[in-house]
């Protein structure tokens, strides 16, 4: 609180998809300089989203957001960034038995089974050379900088701290309603978009 009893701003938290940018993906005039107004105040302001940092990298060189103390939140929350150096500060990756849970759950659907970590972008199937990337999913690849590769459960290795079901509405629908009530007791689960679910870990979350 300042002296006359106000609230002083130390720090505001932005989401980029629909909140920093508009729907053709671009920063404005106005927001950018509303937002270098707020840091030239002392204002702290961190980039808070769902995208990978790959994705979040070209609003950061536009606002020149590479100072020591410049941070970015990832992933839904799941990883904490610097963004001069790109140390992770903090992750939390899923366990690979809960990976294992959903994608048996989800494996007869039509909808692509998806991975995400800060390194690579994953549609899990159980036959790479006969699968197909869909050009809408390509798409959003190209959206996050990070484009889609094709691997199997089998295969895998490394941390993921996101799991994704992609489809067009009425295929998300579709998985959405047979979600096992268990899974909103293990899981955070978002409806991000009418072509994605998103599932992360318990203590994870778009919040």
């Amino acid at each position: 609180m300042s002296k006359w009893g106000v609230a002083v701003i130390k720090l505001v938290a932005i989401d980029i998809d629909g909140t920093l940018v508009n729907e053709e993906k671009i920063m404005t005039a106005k927001v950018k300089q509303t937002i270098h107004k707020a840091m030239d105040q002392g204002v702290k302001i961190v980039l808070c989203t769902g995208r990978p940092i790959a994705g979040i990298m070209p609003y950061l060189e536009e606002l020149e957001m590479f100072k020591e103390d410049d941070f970015v939140i990832s992933q839904n929350g799941a990883v904490i960034t610097r963004t001069d150096t790109r140390e992770i500060i903090e992750v939390w990756p899923f366990e690979k038995e809960m990976i294992e849970t959903i994608y048996a759950f989800g494996k007869d659907f039509s909808a692509e089974f998806l991975l995400m970590n800060e390194e690579h972008f994953y549609m899990i199937t159980p036959d790479e050379e006969a699968a197909h990337i869909r050009p809408e999913l390509q798409g959003e690849g190209e959206t996050v900088r990070m484009p889609v590769e094709l691997t199997s459960l089998a295969t895998l290795e490394g941390d993921y701290v996101k799991t994704m079901f992609f489809g067009d509405t009425a295929e998300i629908d579709e998985v959405e309603a047979a979600l096992p009530a268990e899974f909103y007791e293990a899981f955070s689960i978002a409806r991000s978009q009418n072509y994605l679910l998103e599932i992360g870990a318990k203590n994870v979350n778009k919040g």
